[in-house]
């Protein structure tokens, strides 16, 4: 499905869904995928007719801005205000990239609980068990 998609065909199209299901048929990455679920503090296995219109476009302009930063940078860039050398080791290193993504067993960056790592939909899916609770 093309990313010009009108989210709001995608929400009443597959509203039965859980959120993560419906992220999948807009077609982001697995990495996107966790990270924009977290970053909106989003459970992963919330039913997509019970999440908010308001959240939906929430996370469709910070997966745009999200894009935007990966073409500049080069690289898939999740964590915002990063400077100095937070942002230099970032740069370096994609494990100091991301907020949840390839994090299991790690504590959250946020509140310290363990990230979670399940499959859903035959893909790994890094969450936060307590900060998207």
């Amino acid at each position: 499905m093309a990313t010009t998609v009108d989210h709001r065909q995608g929400v009443a199209q597959y509203r039965r869904q859980n959120i993560e299901a419906l992220r999948r048929r807009l077609a982001h990455g697995n990495v996107y995928r966790a990270e924009l679920l977290y970053r909106a503090l989003v459970d992963p296995h919330t039913p997509g007719k019970v999440v908010p219109e308001d959240v939906v476009r929430q996370i469709w302009r910070d997966w745009a801005r999200l894009l935007v930063i990966g073409v500049e940078t080069g690289q898939m860039m999740t964590m915002d205000g990063l400077t100095g050398d937070d942002y230099r080791a970032a740069m370096a290193n994609r494990d100091d990239r991301h907020w949840v993504y390839h994090r299991a067993g790690l504590p959250c960056r946020i509140c310290g609980t363990e990230i979670a790592l399940e499959e859903i939909g035959a893909r790994k899916l890094y969450w936060c068990p307590r900060c998207q609770a």
